[in-house]
């Protein structure tokens, strides 16, 4: 049994540099990770606090500069994503880039579990973007690069790498084997620009296959 809900979290932002961009949309998913259970889903478009949203992201997104004028100021979003976070465990694809955009109004202490560190535990040597997991695993994510639908494909790729990674275990869904994945990261050629609050293990990536009994 795991104690503490989950919540899958997604942004999408106008760039990669969160102090120079911005966050323009939302997504977060409330799980209870013993039954599966949806406890509940936070989403919101975010106004720009200046300047226009860049073609590429429009492209990208399909979010239009005419649909974030509706949205929430940047800081009011965060603070009710971090109200709806609560103490859970969070659950992120490339979770330090996230983490790295909410952190210019709030430094979350919670446990994380990011699911690209964890694709690079099970194999090193292929894609581990969003995309490529889900085409790898058949996980159907239909509007890919928005937040919600993110968030819900990124729980789903969880439990495949969950799986993998403790296929050898008698049991599965255990305290013992989150520990192994809890505020871990794997570092690939590009480094990282934020390290979060709760970081305990980091390790670089390299180009053979990590045994997981190493990692623990």
């Amino acid at each position: 049994m795991i104690k503490k809900p989950f919540v899958v979290l997604d942004l999408e932002t106008t760039g990669l540099n969160p102090v120079k961009d911005q966050i323009i949309e939302i997504g977060a998913v409330k799980f209870d990770p013993n039954s599966y259970e949806v406890l509940g889903e936070y989403h919101t478009l975010v106004k720009l606090n200046e300047g226009d949203l860049p073609a590429n992201i429009s492209m990208l997104t399909g979010i239009r500069r005419e649909d974030l004028e509706s949205g929430k100021s940047e800081e009011e979003a965060v603070k009710e994503l971090v109200d709806f976070v609560g103490n859970s465990i969070i659950l992120g694809h490339h979770l330090p880039f996230d983490l790295s955009f909410i952190a210019r109004y709030h430094e979350l202490e919670n446990d994380f579990i990011d699911t690209k560190s964890m694709a690079y535990m099970v194999n090193p040597n292929v894609s581990t973007s969003l995309k490529a997991l889900c085409k790898r695993y058949e996980i159907n994510n239909k509007a890919p690069h928005r937040a919600l639908n993110d968030a819900r494909a990124t729980w789903l790729v969880f439990h495949e790498l969950f799986f993998l990674l403790n296929r050898e275990e008698s049991e599965i869904w255990t305290e013992d084997n989150l520990q192994k994945v809890l505020n871990t990261l794997v570092i690939g050629e590009r480094g990282l620009r934020y390290v979060p609050y709760s970081t305990e293990v980091m390790y670089k990536k390299v180009s053979h296959l990590i045994p997981f009994s190493n990692l623990a």
